[in-house]
């Protein structure tokens, strides 16, 4: 919960909730069926398969709140989508459905039927039926890590420019090469230690109070009716 930032945490803490499910002996399926954005996207990347309905949008977007995704997102992406693919979408912030899940690796397979529960449980009777095993997502390989690593050092170029000033997104791409550099869980530890960085910066705090303040404003009386006044200079 956005609100949490800043305050001490409370359990259940979700870095050690990706952890358990992923290492869970049986087959974890993740059915996506509305929005699965930051957490709730580092939750479904630690199952072991995950299947989208048509309402899907997933997505992590913390970089528009000056963080990085703290429960091991900028690990498991990568590994998931690929460096260019995962490095940009963290960057972007910005959404995407279903079928592009389906076509970035984030996702396994895509049901057109409206009943999550329905779909997951058919989905994991077919796994059990072929007999797949956990497929845990940190034994995942990133292929070719000098191909990878190039096209990091590119999109931080580029990134520089376009984001002169903001704190979280060098942590990102830094969070993303000790992805490709570190074994899974020296990678973690380095996600956490820039995930707190950015958590204890003044403009994390900012963007988190723009946040906030934008959708009260919605929520004042008087913007429903009011009717602006004409400006002729």
């Amino acid at each position: 919960d956005i609100r949490e930032f800043g305050k001490p945490p409370v359990l259940p803490f979700l870095p050690d909730v990706c952890n358990r499910i992923e290492a869970c002996s049986k087959p974890v399926v993740a059915v996506i069926h509305g929005a699965a954005l930051g957490g709730g996207l580092e939750i479904a990347m630690s199952a072991h398969y995950r299947l989208a309905l048509p309402g899907a949008k997933l997505g992590l977007p913390e970089v528009s709140l000056g963080l990085v995704p703290g429960a091991g997102g900028t690990q498991r992406a990568p590994r998931l989508m690929g460096v260019k693919a995962a490095t940009e979408l963290m960057l972007s912030g910005q959404q995407i459905g279903a079928k592009a899940g389906l076509a970035a690796g984030l996702v396994d397979k895509l049901e057109e039927g409206t009943d999550p529960v329905a779909a997951g449980l058919a989905y994991v009777n077919e796994l059990l039926a072929r007999g797949l095993p956990p497929r845990r997502t940190r034994d995942l390989a990133i292929a070719d890590k000098a191909a990878a690593l190039a096209e990091l050092d590119a999109i931080a170029l580029e990134s520089v420019k376009k984001t002169r000033g903001l704190f979280s997104p060098a942590k990102i791409i830094e969070c993303v090469r000790a992805a490709v550099e570190l074994p899974f869980e020296q990678g973690l530890k380095r996600e956490r230690e820039l995930f707190l960085e950015c958590l204890n910066s003044p403009q994390r705090q900012g963007l988190v109070h723009a946040f906030f303040a934008e959708r009260e404003t919605a929520k004042i009386p008087e913007a429903k009716a009011a009717e602006p006044r004409a400006l002729a200079s």
